[in-house]
């Protein structure tokens, strides 16, 4: 069974089975938005509490399957103002508190290295209006943002 076929807003991805849509937290099952945060975890530099309180409060995912299983996820997270006034601090670069963060993109180990991730967010940025604003340490997405408008960074902004 092929997940989301006809459905116009899922995406199949070339020959690779995998399948890719945009959706809210609440179209997942308590089952699926738990395979989600596995994912996330197992991609680690996140702090864990702070994504399972706000993944599912996130006002988009990007959820990739293969065949019926999720393989990646990404995030539009909740507005936190007080997260993203410190970011634009430390960044020295100047945002509205309520600028939503795209984040928790990670891949299952197992389907890395397709570019899923340049997908995940490249559906969720066709899918929202306005600013957001994303971080990370990761080495891997740090490299796969080539392409995207990057900010240099001023100063050093640690964790």
């Amino acid at each position: 069974m092929l997940f989301c076929a006809g459905e116009p807003p899922c995406r199949l991805l070339g020959r690779t089975g995998i399948w890719l849509r945009a959706e809210a937290p609440g179209e997942l099952t308590l089952g699926e938005m738990k395979r989600c945060m596995a994912i996330i975890e197992d991609g680690g530099t996140v702090s864990l509490r702070t994504m399972k309180r706000d993944l599912p409060r996130s006002q988009m995912l990007a959820i990739a399957r293969y065949r019926t299983e999720i393989v990646a996820v990404g995030a539009i997270k909740p507005v936190r103002k007080d997260h993203a006034a410190a970011i634009a601090a430390k960044s020295r670069y100047s945002f509205p508190a309520d600028t939503p963060e795209l984040g928790y993109v990670a891949i299952d180990a197992v389907h890395q290295g397709h570019g899923l991730s340049h997908k995940i967010t490249r559906i969720l940025l066709s899918r929202h209006t306005g600013q957001l604003f994303a971080t990370t340490d990761s080495p891997r997405m740090k490299e796969n943002s080539r392409g995207c408008r990057v900010l240099p960074r001023r100063k050093r902004m640690g964790r």
